[in-house]
């Protein structure tokens, strides 16, 4: 159970490392951070705004509670199934890494 948290989303003065997909947050990128205590554990996470938008969506609809392997199912579920790469075997992108997914939550939850 989620005891508290804290969001925001500041503008980057230096490097940080998105925790979800791995990405370089550059300086002058927007980014989320985000710190809490669940379940008697302290957290922090750095994600950059693809990837917030990512989990914004997962969470929507199945709840606050998560884990990173779920929401890449639930990424894959929802928009790898009709992709022909992934049809005929020639897709070995990652659904975070895809290019066409990102789009599609560059600008906000899908």
């Amino acid at each position: 159970m989620l005891e508290f948290y804290n969001g925001a989303l500041p503008i980057a003065r230096k490097e940080h490392q998105c925790e979800y997909c791995g990405k370089t947050i550059v300086p002058g990128e927007q980014y989320s951070v985000e710190s809490g205590k669940f379940e008697g554990d302290f957290f922090t996470r750095k994600l950059c705004m693809v990837c917030k938008n990512f989990l914004s969506a997962y969470c929507s609809e199945y709840g606050e509670e998560f884990d990173w392997d779920e929401v890449t199912e639930y990424l894959s579920d929802k928009h790898c199934s009709g992709c022909s790469k992934r049809e005929y075997d020639s897709c070995d992108l990652m659904p975070y890494d895809c290019p066409v997914i990102r789009n599609k939550y560059m600008e906000g939850v899908l």
